[in-house]
């Protein structure tokens, strides 16, 4: 089908047939978008011997919660679409460069190659503190507790690894070759990956299946063993590859630094703007509280903007990472508990001057008449 689809939107010269790496790498990176839209998705099987392809198919039935052809084009990154109803085809034209398709391909490729590469490289990963997925590299941090991503390059992975690229593309023999290979690298300890015999023996039932791991953990041993032989087998004999190293390598200590402060932000909201604190400090309770919670929030953020020169309009949150730091939040991280406590109970006194407390409670007595209305 290709452009055809589109003939009477776009030009057919816009919509180059794909060559079959192209085809799986874009049906490898679709095919979980599609899953987020429908709860059931398959691509039919193409003709064997296909030398390109036109268009790349879905069918898909039970649409999600909130799945509309607008969502779908969304998610799909498509500049153009031709939605049907009922059971019918709908058409998506996705510019080739939406996804990096190529890197990706080529990651997902390797971690899969020799049957258990993913588990032998995700291994040395977690050595030191890190995930590696068909993602990426990814630092597992305990404080904040989340993830952080680092790099999704391929090349920047064998690099930090110290592993030579050409070296994979020359390909290998025999699994032994892989190992050997793999143990060049500095994230390669023998006598951690193995520490025991009998830790080593427990799971080998388990990893039956896994032949190239479990031969991996073999070789492992065998080395273990070796440097214990050779006097080598003291736990500083190999220095140790560390989350800061991976920070360092890939330029990312100033984001770590961004991401600690956003979380101790948020951590000291929670503990110095609690509604218990609020009640223990002012005698207060129930809505009142919330009333007073959201109108210390207001002046927070009326005196940071007074304060910094913000202009107002400008956007009042900052993400980093998995935290939305509100302006009101950068306020109190500069107020002890003490200074939190003085200001609402000064807050306090200038709504009950005003009288706000009573006017809030009457709207909300005449909210509750109303609900209870007959209709």
């Amino acid at each position: 089908m290709g452009g055809n689809a589109f003939r009477g939107k776009l030009s057919t010269a816009l919509f180059p047939r794909m060559s079959p790496h192209t085809y799986q790498a874009l049906r490898a990176r679709l095919l979980p978008l599609v899953q987020s839209q429908f709860e059931s998705v398959a691509v039919p099987r193409e003709a064997p011997e296909k030398v390109d392809h036109g268009d790349l198919d879905f069918v898909v039935t039970r649409p999600r919660p909130g799945t509309s052809p607008s969502t779908v084009q969304k998610v799909l990154r498509a500049t153009h679409s031709i939605p049907q109803e009922g059971n019918r085809t709908s058409n998506y034209a996705i510019p080739a460069n939406a996804f990096d398709l190529g890197a990706e391909w080529e990651r997902i490729l390797f971690l899969h190659s020799y049957g258990d590469t993913g588990m032998i490289f995700g291994v040395l990963a977690r050595m030191a503190g890190l995930s590696l997925n068909v993602h990426g590299l990814k630092v597992r941090l305990l404080i904040p507790r989340t993830t952080f991503h680092l790099t999704s390059s391929l090349q920047d992975i064998l690099a930090f690894y110290g592993l030579s690229k050409s070296r994979w593309n020359e390909a290998f023999e025999t699994q032994r070759d892989v190992f050997e290979w793999v143990a060049m690298s500095p994230l390669f300890d023998a006598q951690r990956i193995v520490p025991s015999d009998r830790t080593h023996d427990r799971g080998r039932k388990a990893r039956g299946a896994r032949s190239m791991f479990q031969n991996f953990l073999d070789f492992a041993q065998e080395r273990a063993v070796a440097a214990s032989l050779d006097g080598n087998a003291s736990p500083s004999a190999k220095p140790r590859i560390t989350q800061d190293d991976a920070l360092r390598f890939f330029g990312k200590e100033a984001e770590r630094a961004a991401l600690l402060r956003a979380s101790a932000i948020k951590e000291h909201a929670r503990a110095k703007f609690s509604g218990s604190f609020m009640e223990k400090c002012t005698g207060m309770q129930g809505l009142s509280v919330k009333w007073l919670m959201d109108a210390i929030r207001e002046r927070l953020v009326e005196g940071y903007v007074r304060q910094r020169g913000v202009t107002q309009g400008q956007p009042t949150d900052q993400t980093t990472g998995p935290f939305t730091v509100s302006v009101w939040e950068l306020a109190l991280f500069e107020m002890s508990k003490a200074d939190v406590a003085s200001f609402a109970l000064q807050v306090k006194a200038e709504m009950e001057a005003a009288g706000t407390f009573e006017a809030k409670w009457a709207e909300e007595n005449a909210r509750k008449a109303q609900k209870q209305m007959p209709k």
